[in-house]
């Protein structure tokens, strides 16, 4: 593969990637499993083999980096190197920082894969960002919810996508073919024009029901759901 058709011009293309939360620790604890899987096209595109994983210090901790390259002639070669650390933001509270690593022998042709493990010591809101820096042929995410807590969903996905709760609990959803975001001067902000979905826990305990669908935005096309629980009617009452 030297081109993406539907990706015209793109320096490199996201094959697979792949988000699992859970949240059902006791001890009221989240991680999160991340993996993604890159296709270098042109000369430009190396430049994804220089990874920034951003997160806020003190609040989250990003582990368990691994990564490999393989080449177009069937070489694999591991990530051995170190991970660095970069400081993003600085100002008083304030500590956003970034883990950095680069994936050896990257070229045209090369696919890039990484994976890491994201730990928080609390549950806190979450999202599933499907629009990425760079198309998406496929992408897989599940979140396995907290107990201890009401959660509800809404956000802005393409028709035809819709978040699905299973016999086993776990919330989860595919994707494929996700246009790569743009950005435009003067635009709104990000968050309100990718496609995504968020999950946001309130302190009344209760256990999930059901997922029900909205309405679709005449603007963006996109459709929102959310999730209701035997005490939500109670809870929008306070």
């Amino acid at each position: 593969m030297t081109s993406e058709p539907m990706a015209p011009g793109a320096p490199a293309i996201i094959l697979f990637r792949q988000v699992d939360r859970d949240d059902r620790a006791s001890n009221y604890s989240a991680r999160e499993d991340n993996y993604v899987r890159i296709k270098i096209l042109t000369e430009e595109g190396r430049k994804f083999g220089n990874v920034e994983l951003p997160y806020w210090e003190g609040a989250e901790k990003i582990v368990d980096i691994k990564g490999r390259t393989q080449n177009p002639d069937g070489a694999i070669v591991n990530f051995d190197g170190k991970v660095f650390e970069k400081r993003l933001v600085k100002a008083r509270g304030i500590r956003y920082s970034a883990k950095i690593f680069a994936l050896p022998e990257v070229r045209i042709g090369s696919i890039i894969e990484y994976s890491y493990r994201v730990e928080w010591g609390w549950v806190y809101d979450s999202s599933w960002i499907l629009s990425q820096d760079l198309f998406t042929k496929k992408a897989r995410f599940s979140l396995k919810p907290s107990p201890f807590f009401v959660l509800r969903m809404g956000g802005r996905v393409p028709p035809g996508l819709a978040p699905k709760m299973g016999p086993d609990r776990v919330i989860r959803m595919e994707a494929s073919n996700i246009p790569a975001f743009q950005t435009e001067d003067f635009m709104p902000p990000e968050g309100e024009l990718q496609a995504r979905v968020d999950f946001i826990y309130s302190r009344l305990a209760s256990k999930l029901t059901r997922i029900s669908s909205g309405r679709t935005s005449a603007r963006t096309g996109t459709r929102g759901w959310s999730i209701s629980s035997p005490n939500a009617r109670r809870w929008k009452k306070r």
